[in-house]
C-alpha cells in the first residue's frame, strides 16, 4: 500500500480526519528528544574554531542574531513552536557572546517539561504553553510550525502584538498554490495541517504591521532526502514543490 505524508485536499481544519495524538505522542517527543540531545552533546564538546551546525537548511535564525544583536542589551526572542530548544543552542552555539539572549519557546505540555528538565541550569532559556501577552519580542521565530495552528491568521495577528522588529518563518508550506487543508500522516496519526497560498499569506501578515525583506526556498530533509515534498497524490497545482523561508519586519 502506497505511503503518502499529506492526504486529501480540505477547506478547513474540521473537515481534516483526526486520529492519533499527534505531537504528544511519545514517538514524537522521543524523536525531538534525542536530535536535541544530539546537538546538545555538540555543542558541549565543541573542538573546532567552526562548529558544525547550524547549517543553512537548519535555520536561519543563528544569522539574524547575529546581525541584529548589537543593537540590543539583551535580545528576546520568541520561538513558537520550538521543540526542546535546538535553535537555542545552534544560535548560541554559533555566537561570540551567548549570553545576550533571553529565548522563549512556547510548545505543548509534553515537551514544556522535557525542556525544563533539559534546561534546568539555564536561566536564558523558558518554555511556555502560550504566548505571553506582557512581553514585547526582539525577534519572533518559528520553523514549520505555523501551519499546524487551526486559526493560522490570529497566530500572526499575536505575532504582531509583540513584536517590536522582526519575524522569521521558516520550513513554511507556502507558494504559488491554493490555500488548503490536509491530513499529515505521522505514525498512526493524522494531523491537521495547511499550505498557504504565498501571495495570501504575505499579505495578511502585512496587514498586521510586518513587511516582507527577505524569501527563499527551504531545502528540507524529507524522508531521509533533500528532495522536493512528496506530493504526487495530490492534482497537480495543489503541488508546493519545496517550502520557504520569510523575514518580514515590524513596519
Amino acid at each position: 500500500m502506497e505511503f503518502n505524508i499529506w492526504e486529501g485536499v480540505y477547506t478547513s481544519f474540521e473537515e481534516v480526519p483526526r486520529i492519533g495524538h499527534g505531537f504528544n505522542q511519545n514517538r514524537w517527543v522521543e524523536a525531538v528528544l534525542q536530535k536535541t540531545l544530539s546537538v546538545k552533546e555538540d555543542h558541549e564538546n565543541i573542538s573546532s574554531t567552526i562548529p558544525q551546525f547550524p547549517s543553512y537548511s537548519e535555520s536561519l535564525l543563528p544569522l539574524l542574531t547575529a546581525v541584529v544583536k548589537t543593537k540590543y542589551e539583551k535580545m528576546r526572542i520568541l520561538d513558537f513552536g520550538g521543540g526542546l530548544g535546538i535553535d537555542y543552542l545552534r544560535t548560541i552555539n554559533s555566537q561570540t557572546n551567548s549570553e545576550t539572549y533571553y529565548y522563549h519557546i512556547v510548545e505543548n505540555e509534553i515537551l514544556c517539561d522535557h525542556g525544563n528538565r533539559l534546561f534546568d541550569q539555564d536561566r536564558n532559556i523558558v518554555y511556555h504553553l502560550s504566548i505571553l501577552t506582557d512581553c514585547k519580542f526582539d525577534i519572533i521565530y518559528s520553523s514549520s510550525s505555523v501551519q499546524y495552528v487551526e486559526d493560522w491568521k490570529g497566530i500572526i495577528t499575536q505575532f504582531s502584538s509583540v513584536s517590536t522588529q522582526y519575524l522569521l518563518l521558516t520550513d513554511l508550506p507556502a507558494g504559488d498554490i491554493p490555500t488548503f487543508a490536509t491530513a499529515q500522516n505521522y505514525y498512526g496519526s493524522k494531523i491537521p495541517s495547511w499550505f498557504f497560498n504565498i501571495s495570501e499569506f504575505i499579505e495578511y501578515t502585512a496587514s498586521q504591521g510586518f513587511a516582507l525583506q527577505f524569501c527563499s526556498t527551504y531545502k528540507g530533509n524529507i524522508l531521509g532526502k533533500y528532495d522536493y515534498l512528496p506530493q504526487d497524490n495530490f492534482p497537480e497545482y495543489y503541488r508546493l514543490g519545496r517550502s520557504c523561508n520569510l523575514l518580514f519586519t515590524k513596519s
